[in-house]
Order: C-alpha cells, then structure tokens, then sequence
C-alpha cells in the first residue's frame, strides 16, 4: 500500500509502512490504513484536429490551401464585397476548400455571371464576421467567431463572364475554376484533372 509521504505508522516508521516489520507481523485486517495521496487530476482530453480542419479560435492552427484552382463564390451582389470594410475576407461557409490554391482567384459568382476577382491569402478565423449584405437596410447581421477565406484587397480587379447554361448549376456553394494568362476561364468539378494545353495563370501574392 502506498501512502502520503508525512504518514508515520505507531512504531514510528515512516511510510510506506510496509517497512515496518511489527505492522507487517499484524493479521491482515489489523494492519494500519494510513491516509492515501490524493487522485491524480484527470488528463484534458484533446480532439485529433486533421490537416485541412477549419480553426475553432484564433489559437487553432490555419490550414494551409494546397490546391490547385481556383473559386468561384456565391453573393447577392458585387460591389459590397469589393468595395465595403470588410473587402479583405469572405465567409468560409463552404467548409474548407479543398481545391483552392494559396495565391488563386476568388472570383464573386451572382445572377449567372462571375464578377470581380481577387487574390486568395489563405484560411484565417476572425472574433467578428459582419456579413458584407442585408436583406434588411442597415441592418448587417454578425455571424459570431468562426473562419474565412481571407482576400487580398488591394488585388480586387473587374471581371465579368456569363455563365451560361451552368448558371443554373452554380447558384449556391464553393465553385472551382482555372484562369489561363489570357483572361479565360475552364470551369471544373473538383476531382477533374488539369486541363492540357491551358497556360494557368500563376502570379505570386503577397501574403503580409
């Protein structure tokens, strides 16, 4: 038996009093119960976080995009987002993108049409997320902590394209893309590889 460390036995034998040969010669039942050391307190329990995980609080770690395309991103409108305070990051409401390139166009997607485009810095997490437009005017609604997409804004050019017959299937959610140097864009399904003979767009950014 184990005990505190300041328990001494009737003989005077300091613990553990199993060094005590008269406590040892006692029956079983009469041998000396000396005070236990306190439990050890219990181990925080820590959640296994994977490498594209999205941040909780501003302690998490950011994952890092390792895609290779580009995003197209569903708003009401343009403008606010290019030109309101909040022209530097974007809701990550999508989740992670698994897709998307560090340094890549995030193109705003509305009425069937890719508008402005601006360049990707990465996931970030931020205490307050104001949404850039309201239903209500004047009356912003804050979403509360949580992650974002987070924008160059000193990156924001015009863009415009129709999107045709896949407007119809682009109305919500993350939508991923290629720019080639000519201004054109290759729209893609996640999965689909690189197309061939397309020189991408590969401009470094600034991530200060």
């Amino acid at each position: 038996m184990k005990v505190a460390i300041d328990y001494i036995c009737e003989h005077e034998m300091p613990q553990p009093w199993a060094t005590c040969t008269d406590c040892m010669m006692k029956p079983f039942d009469a041998r000396p119960e000396g005070p236990r050391p306190p439990p050890a307190p219990p181990k925080a329990k820590t959640r296994a976080r994977g490498s594209n995980a999205m941040p909780e609080s501003t302690d998490d770690r950011m994952p890092k995009l390792s895609g290779d395309k580009d995003l197209s991103y569903a708003v009401h409108s343009f403008d606010e987002h290019r030109s309101g305070p909040g022209n530097d990051w974007l809701l990550a409401s999508g989740g992670f993108p698994a897709q998307l390139r560090t340094g890549g166009w995030l193109y705003l997607r509305s009425g069937g049409f890719l508008g402005p485009r601006v360049r990707v810095r990465g996931i970030g997490f931020r205490d307050e997320r104001v949404e850039h437009t309201s239903d209500k005017a004047g009356v912003f609604e804050d979403r509360g902590p949580g992650p974002t997409i987070e924008v160059d804004p000193d990156t924001w050019e015009d863009f415009s394209a129709d999107l045709g017959d896949l407007a119809s299937k682009q109305r919500t959610g993350y939508r991923y893309l290629i720019s080639d140097t000519s201004g054109g864009v290759h729209h893609l399904m996640a999965t689909e590889p690189m197309p061939e003979g397309v020189e991408i767009d590969r401009p470094v950014i600034n991530k200060a």
